[in-house]
């Protein structure tokens, strides 16, 4: 269990930010069922060697804050504990997966600092957080909450296609973030990709959202 105390404002930004999807298993959440998990694992805050030669391996600054949106995905609790304090060896596919989960960070902090300015969504999102039964909140509460806090789409950028389905909205160097128009993910335009990137069902390069190939929607662990 995490020892940092999420705030339900940086809860809902996490949350808000991944489109309501269990990071791991791809599965939608409820807000209130959903917790906040770390990729790089809290654990390694107590271990600073073993800190600095994980970040060092995966290219990551060493300023690089293990509690911070640039690590938290939401997740549900089942999920969370499978994982625990799992480090995941270092492949290009992990190096990709940090950097979607980046990539998402700016959004969930924006999403964050609305509800911590407005009090009165910050109290419904408190009361969500506490809920245990369902009727706790009104139905128009939850429609102006997400009215007023879900950002504007990404646009999306039409020039680039690696197949007929996925257009490309950002490339960094051989790996690129692709989206459908309902979801999205990344994978690599490299002809020779490394094998972290292959999924052991359909031998496609993902996209991957998580742990999901959305090309068979099959789950295949990052370490495996």
């Amino acid at each position: 269990m995490s020892s940092y105390r999420f705030s339900p404002a940086e809860k809902f930004g996490v949350w808000d930010a991944h489109d309501g999807t269990c990071f791991w298993c791809g599965e939608p959440i409820e807000y209130r069922h959903a917790t906040i998990d770390h990729i790089l694992p809290e654990s390694l805050e107590k271990s600073p060697g073993e800190l600095s030669a994980v970040l060092n391996q995966f290219g990551l600054e060493k300023n690089f804050a293990i509690n911070s949106f640039k690590n938290w995905v939401p997740a549900h609790s089942s999920c969370n504990s499978r994982k625990n304090a799992t480090v995941f060896k270092f492949s290009p596919v992990m190096i990709a997966t940090l950097e979607y989960a980046s990539r998402r960070a700016s959004r969930a902090e924006r999403i964050c600092a609305k509800v911590e300015k407005d009090r009165s969504k910050g109290r419904i999102i408190a009361t969500l957080e506490d809920a245990k039964t369902e009727g706790l909140v009104t139905k128009e509460d939850v429609i102006e909450l997400f009215k007023e806090l879900h950002p504007e789409p990404t646009k999306r950028v039409n020039t680039l296609r690696i197949s007929s389905r996925w257009s490309v909205v950002h490339k960094s160097g051989d790996v690129v973030f692709v989206t459908d128009g309902i979801v999205g993910g990344y994978t690599t335009n490299d002809p020779n990709p490394d094998p972290s990137f292959l999924c052991p069902y359909c031998h496609n390069p993902g996209p991957w959202n998580g742990i999901i190939c959305l090309s068979c929607n099959q789950r295949s662990d990052p370490s495996d």
